[in-house]
């Protein structure tokens, strides 16, 4: 999971869905997007089996919308993001290989 790669999937999500949108249950197109990006996010986040706090996750969502200060700066964010792809990278890793040993 890389940053820009993730960026390019909710950019296609936001297009995807917004025809859609339109005739959800939401009031506006964009209230049905931003839905699917989070729903999107946390499918992703469970799939990969990443765990995660979700009142952290929508803290630091808002903190980054906002005009607010970020508890932490962005080394250290791009540090954290960087060890949890390794580890995301890592049980792919095992998971193929107990896969192909299984095969």
């Amino acid at each position: 999971m890389q940053i820009k790669p993730l960026a390019l999937c909710i950019a296609c999500a936001l297009l995807a869905t917004a025809a859609a949108a339109q005739t959800s249950a939401f009031k506006t197109p964009l209230e049905a997007t931003s839905y699917a990006v989070g729903a999107d996010m946390v499918r992703n986040f469970k799939a990969q089996d990443v765990s995660f706090d979700l009142d952290a996750v929508i803290h630091g969502l808002r903190d980054a919308a906002g005009n607010g200060k970020l508890l932490m700066n962005d080394a250290e964010i791009k540090r954290l993001v960087g060890e949890l792809e390794q580890e995301v990278r890592r049980k792919m890793i095992a998971t193929r290989k107990l896969d192909a040993e299984a095969n």
